[in-house]
């Protein structure tokens, strides 16, 4: 049987990751779960320019690193917009997409 794919969720401005804290352990019960932070916020260090298609990149390239380098996708709010921009920017990555 296949494994299930893994998940990447995407937090809202001016949040962090900790928002998914509730429902990420629940949902990486079955399945790989990871939740990333844009730079400068929660504790991703700051870049000089940050960008929505600078963190699909930076999202691109942790998704490469996970079993089978693709992954289920869901943005909510600024996390919807990266997500977009990783779908358009790194298609291969994007296994499904969520966008709220």
């Amino acid at each position: 049987m296949p494994e299930p794919t893994p998940l990447v969720l995407l937090h809202p401005f001016p949040l962090d990751a900790s928002l998914w804290a509730p429902v990420a352990p629940l949902l990486a019960a079955d399945r790989e779960v990871v939740t990333p932070e844009f730079p400068g916020l929660g504790a991703a260090p700051a870049v000089e320019a940050p960008s929505v298609d600078g963190f699909a990149d930076l999202v691109a390239d942790r998704i490469a690193g996970m079993r089978g380098g693709r992954a289920a996708v869901c943005g909510l709010s600024l996390g919807g917009y990266a997500a977009l921009s990783l779908a358009a920017r790194h298609p291969a990555r994007v296994a499904a997409l969520v966008l709220a």
